[in-house]
């Protein structure tokens, strides 16, 4: 991995700080919790200062105090908003640790608002060493009583220097020493080196082949350069977070095919693992700024690195992070420790280039006062090379915690690296179906593609990326390599009834590099050479654009008593599922060559299997219907002249306003036909609480150039609910030439006549009015007795989308 792409690992705090005011108050006493590993005396508040983006260097100035002196320096852009550091501290009167060890320091509370930074956060601490005796900060976590060792920068008989981002373990963590506040807690604790190097063997409880990864560190699409970082940050969280707390090893515990004989065996059968590591090492894939400043501290004395190691060790009883580093070339790897051999210096190393391997480790060399060179791999598949600079990373003070928490709820409920990995699907190539699990072929040959849009693709192809098949056994049926050759295709042959089969998803993150792993699933392919045969019509389509067709099946067998069809077209990428029917209606409202698939399956089954499947060729071109089936409101109205019953000459208006009755009126096309069924409500002028109820059909037919409408028909009834009124009235209309009227942003199909020729275009028109005597409780009629077609009338229909 380069520099900068491994180092995707780490995340490193800084802080941004700017002096506003200094405030002091009186001791306070703690709450004492009822078991803790620490116990402390009054609590000293020191100061309180208001850092801004800044940066800048807090300096404690107290002559007397036991942290007079002591600096914390945060780089600018630490933080992306200013924040308020509390700082305080109280002696430590006892603790429950190893009693080699002395409190350097007393317990230093520092609270802010934020709990991470994105640089690193240096902190000079001054302490009073003898000859002989060295000293470590750590972080504890007074809720349950652990520490987290800090990486040593410097060390001196007067002061120690050290570095985190982070300002609190976790969201829970220091909120019972100090009241209810999140903080971070330091403590310096310090040994002489002869009783340190006086032990013999440190564990950790950790153990390759128990409680690393099984896969090895290959990369994949999104971590091309490896998975160093994710593997083991994800490893050592998960032996504290989960192991530690009852939860199983690691080792092979979310594959589903494993030899416990080989570690490695169907390493892929793991893809919520894999793409855990993976997704956790991009996230941590920052400015490498922060690392080289780490590798810089501790190459002044590498002793550092090996104190750090030993006694976070035995502070913590738990395995810890290592980056080793090549001098000579930008790179850098990531392993875990996880035991010490203080007699023969051996340090030992859980590497994720060899899962499983008990037997690495490189030395410490107490006369040159370095630490041997330790040789391995940027990833699984490069060469060997040396590392000759190694760097102390605890656990988790430069990575943000939260996110292998988040990463590790996506894990569990199966989308961890949706969205980060790309999308892909498996094609049948016989009618470029998908193939899902629980699949089902009539043919014994089965072709396949694998179809992703990555950064590149097959060449020759569009889209195709490499895949290969394994079967239950770990053997190869389709190589990667094979697929490559042969455009994208690889084809297996399936036996009569159930074939499983383990898919091995690649794509190319690199153009003109090696593909890299994008996921693993295992698919069940039905094959049935008798299946009976689901028909689609029509299969063939050349579709107007904006056309609304339906689409039927057919199946040659017998239908199950509950069954579901789901409809699929890929001009929308829509699932629609029809329960116990064999038709579908779908609008086509893009250009282009489409396919519309159809999967029947059996409900009456708790896992509903598929029975059956077809597949159907869509074009779909501008027509000249294209702009009316784009329509789904009209507009109709018609006046002049007429006489009703017994009345006088009157003149005459009718219209209906589909802004109005809204969606409820949108017109539904089929070829040349259109028709909408519309029932609506609207508030009466007769008077509070009354209410107008509109129920209406319109259908019609559209010559075969979509210019004229060949026939029209509306019936529109009109009830009161109240007032004992109500209305009905009919209009068929023919032969109407629309005019395309466009304006910004849409358009109309209008026609509009006015004067005696409207005669020509009405076959029929009627309308009545009927109230009720309230005296004899008979209803009166009015009907419209002639409509009188002279220059007072007026025709106008409208279609407008």
């Amino acid at each position: 991995m380069k520099k900068q792409l491994y180092l995707l690992l780490l995340i490193f705090f800084s802080l941004i700080i700017i002096q506003n005011c200094n405030k002091e108050t009186g001791p306070t006493e703690p709450e004492q919790p009822s078991e803790e590993n620490i116990k402390i005396g009054t609590v000293v508040d020191i100061t309180t200062q208001t850092i801004g983006t800044g940066g800048g260097t807090i300096t404690i100035s107290k002559p007397g105090d036991p942290i007079n002196g002591m600096q914390i320096t945060i780089e600018p852009n630490s933080f992306s908003t200013a924040q308020n550091f509390n700082i305080s501290y109280a002696p430590i009167t006892s603790h429950n640790f190893d009693q080699d060890f002395s409190a350097e320091s007393p317990l230093i509370k520092i609270s802010s608002a934020s709990e991470f930074a994105s640089k690193n956060i240096n902190f000079k601490v001054p302490i009073t060493l003898n000859n002989g005796e060295i000293a470590m900060a750590f972080i504890y976590n007074d809720n349950d009583g652990t520490l987290e060792g800090l990486p040593i920068n410097d060390l001196t008989n007067e002061y120690i220097e050290f570095s985190t981002r982070r300002l609190s373990s976790n969201p829970s963590m220091a909120k019972k020493l100090f009241n209810n506040d999140e903080h971070t807690n330091l403590v310096i604790f310090s040994i002489l080196e002869s009783k340190l190097e006086g032990k013999t063997m440190l564990a950790t409880g950790f153990e390759p082949g128990t409680d690393d990864w099984e896969f090895r560190n290959w990369g994949s699409y999104i971590s091309p350069s490896g998975n160093c970082a994710g593997q083991s940050v994800t490893g050592l969280w998960y032996y504290s977070e989960k192991k530690l707390k009852g939860n199983g090893s690691l080792f092979h515990q979310y594959d589903k095919i494993c030899d416990a004989n080989n570690a490695e065996f169907m390493w892929q059968d793991n893809p919520r693992g894999y793409r855990f590591a993976s997704v956790v090492q991009k996230d941590f894939n920052m400015n490498p700024e922060g690392i080289h400043d780490k590798y810089e501290f501790q190459e002044k004395d590498e002793r550092f690195v090996w104190w750090s190691l030993i006694m976070a060790i035995v502070l913590t009883k738990e395995p810890q992070f290592l980056i080793v580093h090549n001098k000579d070339s930008p790179v850098a790897h990531a392993v875990i420790v996880y035991k010490i051999g203080l007699t023969d210096r051996k340090i030992y190393i859980a590497d994720p280039n060899y899962p499983g391997n008990k037997n690495l480790f490189t030395t410490y060399n107490s006369v040159a006062k370095k630490i041997e060179p330790y040789t391995t791999k940027l990833n699984a598949d490069s060469p060997n090379l040396t590392f000759n600079n190694f760097a102390f990373f605890g656990r988790y003070i430069f990575i943000d915690k939260t996110k292998i928490d988040y990463r590790w709820n996506q894990f569990e409920n199966g989308t961890i690296g949706n969205s980060i990995f790309p999308d892909y699907s498996l094609i049948d190539n016989k009618d470029n179906s998908i193939v899902y699990d629980d699949y089902t072929s009539g043919e014994a040959s089965l072709t396949l593609s694998c179809r992703a849009v990555c950064a590149s693709s097959i060449s020759g192809t569009t889209n195709l990326q490499p895949f290969a098949i394994i079967d239950t056994n770990g053997v190869y049926i389709v190589q990667e390599q094979e697929v490559i050759s042969n455009s994208g295709k690889g084809t297996i042959q399936l036996k009569e009834g159930k074939n499983k089969f383990g898919f091995i998803i690649y794509g190319y993150a690199i153009p003109g590099s090696k593909p890299h792993y994008i996921d693993f699933k295992w698919i069940t392919i039905n094959y049935n050479p008798t299946q009976n045969q689901l028909i689609i019509n029509p299969s063939q389509l050349n579709a107007t654009l904006y056309g609304r067709y339906t689409f039927n099946v057919s199946y040659t067998g017998t239908l199950p008593s509950n069954y579901v069809i789901w409809w699929y077209c890929n001009d929308d990428a829509v699932m629609h599922s029809v329960q116990n029917g064999l038709s579908f209606k779908h609008q086509f409202k893009s250009e282009g060559n489409y396919k519309i698939y159809v999967d029947l399956y059996d409900n009456t089954f708790p896992n509903p299997p598929k029975i059956g499947s077809a597949v159907g060729n869509i074009t779909v071109a501008r027509g000249a219907l294209s702009d009316l089936y784009n329509t789904a409101y009209i507009f109709l109205r018609i006046q002049g002249d007429c006489e009703k019953e017994n009345t006088d000459y009157t003149g005459f208006s009718f219209s209906i306003n589909t802004t109005v009755i809204g969606s409820i009126a949108k017109l539904e096309w089929e070829g040349t036909n259109f028709s909408s069924d519309y029932s609506y409500s609207e508030a009466a002028m007769t008077g509070a609480g009354d209410s107008l109820k509109y129920t209406g059909n319109i259908n019609g037919t559209v010559s075969n150039d979509g210019l004229t409408i060949s026939t029209f028909n509306l019936t529109q009834n009109i009830k009161h609910n109240r007032t004992p009124y109500k209305s009905d009235f009919s209009i068929s209309l023919t032969n109407l030439l629309l005019q395309k009227v466009e304006y910004p942003g849409s358009y109309k199909l209008s026609f509009l006549l006015k004067g005696a020729d409207v005669q020509n275009h009405v076959v029929s028109l009627s309308w009545s009015v009927f109230t009720l005597d309230t005296n004899t409780n008979e209803w009166k009629t009015i009907s419209l007795r002639r409509f009188i077609y002279n220059a007072n009338s007026e025709l106008q229909l409208d279609f407008y989308p």
